[in-house]
């Protein structure tokens, strides 16, 4: 075992990964740490290694563990995917160096095993960066269990997770010969090492569902026993990458619920079944009792990190294993190796996919291989449906390119080629384009506000793809484009042969026209297809933004209530994909599509108001956020004015005057200057008479408004050559989002 070279400056700490979570948590926390001296960093990436290095001052980089020795580190912080953690801490724990680990510790119990028996050996200390068990809200909540505050223990529920959006630079979490797992493998190590803390072994997998389709699940359930004190307790574990969930540990006991609030480090509620309160104000009620350590203060997120390294540098210092110790970890893993094993399929309304089976009219030309699919934006909406379907479907093999791998998760759960792009760089879509047949191009520029960028990515994107599509010899591209590229003041019916004129400050129909553009001049085989207002799962446009805002009192029909909605459904908008890949009569051609079954935006929205008990407000007329001429004018003149007074710099003038160094010296001057101490304190609001109003917190919050587009879209042209129609009877479509809403908890049952 390595010595303490406290009089060189601490522990040598080397840093193996230099992703987010070593740049975010680990890096700051060794370079402020009295007992530690960052000695090396190590990643493939060198570009990146030096940057962070210079940052840090950290005098060694590396690419590779090889470099690591006791005559240059004492300790490794392993941050690198799953998949390398057991080869790497095996490697580094036979030189003597000790090993913390980032969760998972393995991604099996087998390799796990060896990295415990390797670090005994070779007397070197190897921890798992579990936090998670020394928070104060785990340590009281055993407590509370283990005195039978409110009885004995009898079920436990846990609900974990939120749209996954870690600032990950790789794909490595979402790839499975990387990531090992999904959601599971990811925060199963948590919530299991915390029951396991919670409650004494053996445990037991009863079931266990995810939502994997070949790749990695985001969505898992498993139902467990446990035992304390000898007696069974059960429960469930229900853990997401793609919606928001309570974040609530619940421990059922015989005269009520232990609960730690969501994500909360410090509390836990006491929820006593025979509590029965009389209210004077709104008579008879439930109460719930808040308690926490009484000594125990409020702290940085970052200290929950400082702990873990804490406990493994007093392991190092002392000679003894660390509460967060790797062999601790080994019931963990095996609990997550016995789920995999009995893994089972979650069942939704909206999976399996109704396109897979269906069979779907092909020219005469036999495929005797399968065509290899490059989707573009395969992480958004309409691509990654898509890939769902292809991907599952006989004679498709899929290239899904992501940009944002945090955005990757529901692709992810996909047996696809997946790989990450950046379609502003040419060389960047050369890789990704090469060997495909075919692309169906969903990407757009995503950054709202950001007019210059949104076009770089939308008409720069498109034809960088369309060169190397050309250079490839590609047989077809499908441009995935929108009636946006239509007035939305349009009146009569919209289709193929409509003059196409986005509007003045219409950005996404404006790029989307160029890029549709840029395809049509090109010597691409194309297909244009411009549907009308995509709705399905996981749509945010026109479900996920409005039904919250409706659940909240905020959606606003202006204008739009008789207007048609030109909706359809996502799978339909696939099978129109579909058909023109598969029928050579779609070349060149441009394709509009709706459901075609006039449906207006009341009905639309009324039907979840009904199903989930909300209303949404109308107004007779379009909201107009325009001001005349007179107001422009008088608007302007006043907008420095405005600013001046507006609350935000009333506060920064406080701050200034009445906290800061600085503010001393301006005092000291307004003290001298009555008239100008007047003013400013008139203008910061110093001084000026209190009011309070009481208006309700949905008052309080911007409405969200559909606006009408009086237009009709019509798909007669894709019924007619493509035999395309609606996939699903409309009826079931709202049904099945409905269904998805539910599970996703954008409504609650206080909705419903």
């Amino acid at each position: 075992m390595n010595g303490i070279r406290h009089q060189s400056g601490g522990i040598r700490v080397a840093i193996v990964g230099c992703g987010a979570v070593a740049e975010k948590y680990h890096l700051p926390i060794i370079a402020g740490h009295k007992k530690a001296q960052l000695s090396a960093l190590v990643d493939r990436n060198v570009s990146r290694a030096n940057e962070l290095a210079e940052a840090y001052g950290v005098p060694l980089v590396a690419q590779d563990l090889s470099t690591l020795n006791a005559f240059n580190t004492d300790a490794v912080i392993l941050c690198t995917p799953p998949f390398h953690h057991a080869p790497a801490a095996l490697e580094l724990l036979a030189k003597g160096l000790h090993v913390l680990v980032e969760k998972p510790i393995a991604t099996n119990a087998a390799d796990a095993d060896k990295m415990v028996k390797t670090a005994k050996a070779h007397q070197a200390i190897l921890s798992v960066a579990v936090f998670r068990r020394l928070l104060p809200s785990l340590r009281l909540l055993k407590n509370a269990i283990d005195s039978n505050l409110l009885g004995p223990p009898i079920s436990f529920h846990v609900q974990g997770g939120a749209v996954y959006g870690w600032e990950a630079v790789s794909l490595g979490n979402m790839l499975k010969a990387q990531a090992g797992g999904g959601v599971l493998m990811d925060m199963g190590p948590h919530y299991f090492d915390q029951l396991l803390y919670l409650f004494d072994g053996p445990s037991q997998v009863l079931k266990y569902d995810d939502d994997s389709l070949g790749g990695i699940e985001a969505n898992c359930v498993a139902k467990l026993r446990l035992t304390h004190f000898g007696s069974p307790v059960e429960g469930t574990v229900e853990i997401s990458r793609t919606h928001a969930m309570p974040n609530e540990f619940v421990v059922k006991c015989r005269d009520g619920d232990l609960v730690i609030p969501p994500s909360d480090r410090y509390r836990v509620l006491i929820r006593k079944k025979d509590w029965h309160l009389q209210d004077s104000v709104h008579g008879s009620g439930t109460a719930e009792f808040s308690m926490a350590w009484d000594q125990e203060p409020e702290t940085p997120w970052l200290k929950n990190f400082r702990d873990e390294i804490d406990d493994w540098f007093d392991a190092i210092e002392h000679k003894t294993q660390p509460k967060l110790s790797g062999e601790s970890a080994l019931p963990v893993m095996k609990l997550i190796d016995d789920c995999y094993s009995v893994r089972q399929a979650m069942s939704h309304s909206w999976e399996p996919h109704p396109l897979i089976d269906r069979k779907v009219p092909v020219d005469a030309k036999v495929l005797d291989k399968p065509r290899k699919i490059l989707i573009t934006g395969a992480s958004g909406f309409i691509g990654c449906r898509l890939a769902e379907i292809l991907s599952q479907r006989t004679g498709y093999q899929v290239r899904s390119a992501v940009h944002n791998p945090a955005n990757a998760s529901r692709i992810a759960r996909l047996d696809t080629e997946m790989v990450q792009a950046d379609l502003g760089d040419k060389e960047s879509v050369q890789r990704i384009v090469a060997g495909c047949d075919a692309i169906v191009h969903c990407a757009i520029g995503t950054e709202t506000g950001n007019p210059k960028r949104v076009f770089e990515i939308t008409v720069g994107g498109t034809k960088n793809l369309l060169r190397a599509a050309q250079a490839s010899g590609l047989e077809h591209l499908v441009h995935i484009s929108t009636i946006a590229v239509h007035s939305d003041h349009h009146t009569g019916t919209i289709d193929e042969q409509t003059p196409t004129q986005p509007g003045e400050g219409n950005t996404y129909g404006a790029s989307k026209l160029a890029a549709e553009l840029a395809v049509r001049n090109g010597s691409v085989p194309f297909t244009v297809i411009r549907p009308g207002c995509v709705y399905g799962p996981y749509g945010k446009t026109f479900i996920t933004n409005p039904i919250r805002a409706m659940a909240e009192g905020r959606l606003v029909l202006s204008g739009a209530e008789h207007t048609p909605s030109n909706t359809v459904y996502v799978d339909s908008l696939c099978e129109a994909i579909v058909r023109s890949l598969e029928n050579k009569i779609s070349l060149g051609k441009t394709y509009t599509l709706a459901d075609d079954d006039g449906m207006t935006w009341g009905e639309f929205y009324r039907y979840f108001a009904n199903r989930f008990g909300m209303t949404f407000r109308t107004e007779p007329e379009a909201y107009s956020p325009q001001l005349s001429e007179g107001s422009k004018r008088s608007a302007k003149s006043g907008t420095i004015l405005g600013l001046a007074k507006s609350e935000e710099v009333k506060e920064v003038l406080k701050a200034f005057a009445w906290q800061t160094d600085v503010g001393s010296a301006a005092r000291q001057w307004l003290e001298r200057k009555p008239i100008w101490k007047r003013r400013v304190k008139k203008l910061a609001g110093l001084g000026s008479a209190a009011t309070y109003r009481l208006e309700s917190a949905e008052a309080c919050k911007e409405p969200l408004r559909i606006l009408p587009r009086p237009a009709t879209v019509l798909s007669d042209l894709a019924r007619r050559e493509l035999s395309w129609q609606p996939m699903i009877a409309r009826l079931e479509c709202l049904r099945i989002v409905g269904d998805w809403l539910e599970y996703a908890q954008i409504v609650t049952p206080s909705d419903s």
